[in-house]
């Protein structure tokens, strides 16, 4: 189902550095979003998509991926879904095991008309002390 549903109250309970991996793919991938709001921004509690609080959370956790700084400098734009050119999550799962973050997701991908996938089931994150790596990521 396109858009995925957002599981809030899941959200609601997860520490901040897996709040910050999910508000990465809500920067690279977006989320019913509209002019500008996310669902998954939103529900993150970090208010418009591109919000201070969302560049701030990825700023902190992810100090050296340079992905993400793009990201940022671009103020986590995402297009609209009414757009011609879009993406959103069809789903988005996170499973934890320790310090190891995997991430799971199909990214529904609309380019004027024609409409394609990126599938992942093994993106991974280390959460250090204080930040983010990056051990596999596809988006």
């Amino acid at each position: 189902m396109i858009p995925g549903k957002v599981n809030i109250l899941a959200i609601s309970k997860l520490k901040e550095p897996v709040k910050a991996i999910l508000a990465y793919y809500s920067a690279v991938g977006g989320s019913n979003c509209t002019s500008s709001t996310c669902d998954l921004t939103t529900a993150l509690g970090l208010g418009e998509q591109g919000s201070s609080k969302q560049i701030n959370l990825l700023t902190k956790w992810f100090k050296e991926d340079k992905g993400v700084q793009l990201l940022v400098a671009q103020k986590c734009y995402q297009p609209p879904n009414t757009s011609s050119l879009f993406s959103d999550f069809q789903y988005l799962k996170i499973e934890l095991k320790d310090s190891i973050v995997i991430v799971k997701y199909s990214l529904f991908l609309y380019n004027h008309g024609k409409e394609s996938f990126i599938l992942s089931d093994n993106d991974s994150f280390t959460i250090k002390k204080d930040k983010i790596l990056t051990n596999h990521r596809k988006v």
